[in-house]
Formats: structure tokens, sequence, C-alpha cells
């Protein structure tokens, strides 16, 4: 039985929206305000994500002041409003 509904995804539980919206909006922050930085990698960002966390690492490893902060979450919507990030395989068979 298959029914019409909304699925709001939180913690890559449906779709995969941190490699496919958050890392890259990650990257480009990192080509705009620390091009000087080998940016972490992907399996990397996922443990980022936990321990510290997304603004323990911004401020206090990466040294992001607030202004940085704002231009970090601008490049980020940016990426939020332009992609729509693939369902994880079978999600919609379940």
């Amino acid at each position: 039985m298959q029914f019409k509904c909304l699925i709001l995804d939180h913690d890559d539980t449906a779709v995969n929206s941190t490699a496919e919206i958050h890392y890259p909006a990650h990257l480009e922050v990192m080509r705009v305000l620390r091009p000087h930085l080998v940016p972490v990698s992907l399996d990397e960002w996922f443990l980022k994500n936990f321990n510290p966390g997304i603004m323990e690492y911004l401020i206090e490893e990466l040294g992001f002041s607030e202004a940085e902060v704002q231009i970090e979450y601008r490049i980020w919507r940016e990426h939020t409003t332009r992609t729509i990030p693939h369902f994880f395989p079978d999600i919609l068979n379940a």
C-alpha cells in the first residue's frame, strides 16, 4: 500500500543531504574563507558534525569570526535552496 506524504529528512535518514548539500557547501566555504587550508574529507566532515559539532569546528578549529560565520551561513543557504538531494536507495519502496 502506498500513500502520498511529506517526508521531512533529518540527519540523512531519507536523503543523502550531507554528501550532496552540506559537504559541498563546506568545500565552497573553505575555498572562499580558508583557501590555504586543505578541507576535511567527507568522512571527517561527518565526524566533525558530532565531535566537536559544526559551530565549534568553525569557530574553535578554523577560527571563523562572526562575520565569517555569516558568510558560511549564506553559502550554506545557497546550497540548501538550489540542491535537492537524492533519496537513499530503496527508501521510497519501504
